[in-house]
C-alpha cells in the first residue's frame, strides 16, 4: 500500500455513508474555481496509472488523482456544470490530505478543509 491510501478507502466509505456527493453544500465546494465544463481543462494519461483515465487540471486539487474524471457517469451535466459524481475522487484524496498534511490542503483548497473540518 501506498502512504495514505487506507485513509483515502476509508474517505469513500464516509463519502458513501454520509451522502456527499449529494449535499449542496459539498458540490458547491467541488466546483468552486472549476469555472463551466471546458475539454481544453482534461488530459488524457494512457499509461500513468493501471488504466487509462481522464483528468480535470485545477490548481486546487492536491494531486492528479483527485482530478480524475470517471467517463462513464458522464463528464458534464445538463446545466453545463461538471458532473460532481464525475470528480469521484476528489473527496477522498481531499480527506487524505487533510489528515496527511492538513495546512496544504487548507492553503490549495480552503472551502474543501473547512467542509471536513465541518464534519468533525
Amino acid at each position: 500500500m501506498e502512504e495514505g491510501e487506507a485513509i483515502h478507502e476509508l474517505a469513500h466509505v464516509l463519502e458513501r455513508e454520509l451522502n456527499i456527493y449529494t449535499r449542496k453544500s459539498f458540490v458547491d465546494v467541488l466546483r468552486d474555481g472549476l469555472g463551466k465544463f471546458d475539454f481544453s481543462n482534461i488530459d488524457y494519461v494512457p499509461d500513468e496509472y493501471e488504466k487509462t483515465i481522464f483528468v480535470l487540471k485545477n490548481s486546487k486539487f492536491v494531486s492528479k488523482y483527485q482530478g480524475r474524471l470517471y467517463e462513464e457517469v458522464g463528464f458534464q451535466n445538463e446545466d453545463g456544470e461538471w458532473n460532481q459524481y464525475s470528480l469521484a475522487e476528489y473527496f477522498a484524496e481531499g480527506y487524505k490530505e487533510y489528515i496527511l498534511n492538513p495546512n496544504r490542503l487548507k492553503r490549495k483548497d480552503k472551502k474543501l478543509y473547512d467542509f471536513i473540518e465541518g464534519l468533525t
